[in-house]
């Protein structure tokens, strides 16, 4: 008998009201690994139709094996386990990924990359990505969710990615011709910050997010970094914050063209924008649409 304590809880686990009718049929699953816990997209796969989603969050501090046994204790009850899955994207939230130009990208170039720029205390396989026609996105994956997937999945159904991918694409996407603007994506441990100039890529990185002062630092940190003014350049907002809260009126007053990013359109049985639970599921949804897209 398996004695290691469960340490997770479940914060979301939802159904569609057409998931009764549909979850026989062939369904694709997205699982996003974020720090801090797991959240399992299910879609129709021939239409873009979500039908039911689950989340689990980490009650303690875990290393990656860790993380891994524990999804794996919840995964017999969630909704995984009642669907015919087809296709699976595993998505993860890279603490150790950079970008290339492409005529400079390698397999064994960007790994000594991965292991110049810090100290990986895990063993990674290296995914890359193209975005746009000039750049590659490169991140680490742990072993330990590589070999998870191998034992659940063969080869063939699965697809590895990573949310920062999907929120780039969605940032070259949105910009009009011409333009220079930063995208602000805020979780709740995490601020991705994105600059783009007339549809190419400027800047993009990951902070660690603990205080509404933090996202009005990196957002001056970015606007100094791509050369956008404060008061005027527009700045594009997603994720966990929401208007009038007090880190949106902290940043308000250094920031003159604040505008939110349109929020998905999710069934009414999922958490609507006046929950806390991750309100708008901007990322996840956003992987969704550019999967469907690409």
């Amino acid at each position: 008998m398996d004695s290691t304590p469960i340490q997770y809880s479940v914060t979301q686990k939802i159904r569609s009201a057409k998931w009764e009718s549909r979850k026989g049929d062939s369904t694709s699953a997205l699982i996003q690994i974020l720090p801090e816990g797991v959240r399992t997209l299910l879609s129709d796969s021939q239409q873009s139709l979500e039908l039911a989603l689950d989340e689990i969050q980490f009650t303690s501090t875990l290393t990656e094996p860790q993380k891994v046994e524990q999804f794996s204790k919840f995964l017999p009850s969630g909704v995984l386990a009642e669907s015919a899955v087809t296709s699976v994207t595993i998505a993860v939230e890279p603490r150790f990924f950079s970008l290339l130009p492409m005529e400079l990208f390698s397999i064994e170039a960007a790994k000594n990359c991965l292991r110049l720029l810090s100290d990986i205390p895990f063993e990674f396989t290296v995914f890359h990505e193209m975005i746009g026609n000039e750049t590659v996105l490169f991140y680490a994956v742990p072993n330990e969710w590589m070999n998870w997937a191998s034992q659940l999945f063969s080869a063939s159904e699965v697809y590895w990615t990573c949310g920062i991918s999907g929120l780039i694409r969605q940032a070259l996407h949105m910009t009009p011709s011409g333009e220079k603007a930063v995208y602000a994506h805020v979780d709740t441990r995490s601020f991705i910050g994105i600059g783009v100039d007339d549809g190419k890529l400027i800047f993009a990185n990951c902070y660690p997010f603990k205080a509404e002062n933090d996202l009005l630092y990196f957002l001056l940190l970015i606007m100094e970094e791509t050369g956008l003014l404060p008061e005027s350049a527009p700045v594009y907002l997603s994720g966990s914050i929401l208007s009038g809260s007090s880190g949106f009126e902290k940043i308000n007053r250094y920031f003159g063209n604040l505008r939110f990013v349109k929020n998905p359109v999710l069934p009414n049985e999922f958490p609507s924008q006046e929950t806390l639970q991750h309100p708008y599921y901007y990322d996840l949804t956003t992987l969704r649409q550019t999967l469907i897209s690409s």
